[in-house]
């Protein structure tokens, strides 16, 4: 049974409109999930209908949408995109079969594309926030939590980061780093001791650490928009030779 919302007009005889609807869906094996009466517009561009399904919006007549045809088939397009259809039950647009039946395919053929479409346009909105440095999700790296849809510098954990690149920098081996790390006292997040893997997640993406993201087959570092833990080794000094940065002590 479909689920449907029937939108009246308060300036119209709200009971004979509720009995033609009524009557429409009962006749349709429609339920009628919600009513409302705030007009076509918010029932069409609106956020009420955010995470939840129906499957039309109907009037009891076409005129409480628009007088004109084409009035009422943007809206009914709008309402298609969001996979929902608008009906109504007496139609006040006569000798338009013809209009009626064009509208109706090329409605349905976007919105098919658009549907076909979708999941290349969230690999094409990915790969743009890719490119542009943005987190696009999953969990956050060490040193970072998520705050706002956003990686924000968790402190606590910058500190381990800190460390393990500074041995690194410094040429001491991971297998040294996870002895002096657990030697500290510093735990994962998970609280447990650390392990070469975790070491190495680290260890391996100090660009990633300096403020860089990695876009593209070819792996190219670009500037991320999270801000970085540690600074870049400007001096193009080799590992474990020259002073470590300033900012990088605590």
């Amino acid at each position: 049974m479909k689920r449907v919302i029937g939108l009246i007009d308060e300036r119209k005889g709200v009971e004979k409109q509720r009995e033609v609807i009524e009557e429409y869906c009962t006749e349709h094996d429609m339920m009628i999930a919600d009513w409302k009466s705030d007009g076509i517009g918010f029932v069409a561009y609106g956020n009420w209908m955010h995470g939840m399904k129906y499957d039309a919006v109907v009037v009891a007549d076409s005129a409480i949408v628009s007088d004109n045809i084409f009035r009422f088939y943007a809206y009914k397009s709008v309402l298609k995109r969001r996979h929902c259809d608008l009906i109504a039950v007496r139609d006040d647009f006569p000798g338009t079969a013809l209009y009626r039946k064009v509208l109706d395919t090329m409605i349905d053929t976007i919105c098919e594309i658009e549907i076909q479409n979708e999941p290349l346009q969230k690999v094409s909105d990915r790969t743009d926030k890719v490119a542009r440095g943005a987190y696009i999700g999953g969990r956050a790296p060490m040193g970072y939590r998520i705050s706002g849809g956003q990686l924000e510098v968790n402190e606590e954990e910058a500190k381990v980061v800190r460390f393990i690149i500074e041995r690194k920098r410094q040429g001491k081996t991971m297998l040294g780093t996870v002895d002096a790390l657990n030697k500290e006292g510093y735990q994962t997040r998970n609280g447990k001791l650390f392990v070469i893997s975790t070491v190495q997640s680290i260890w391996n993406n100090e660009k990633f650490y300096e403020g860089y993201r990695r876009f593209g087959k070819d792996g190219e570092w670009v500037k991320g928009q999270h801000e970085a833990i540690i600074k870049s080794d400007r001096d193009g000094k080799k590992a474990g030779k020259g002073k470590f940065d300033e900012d990088l002590q605590y």
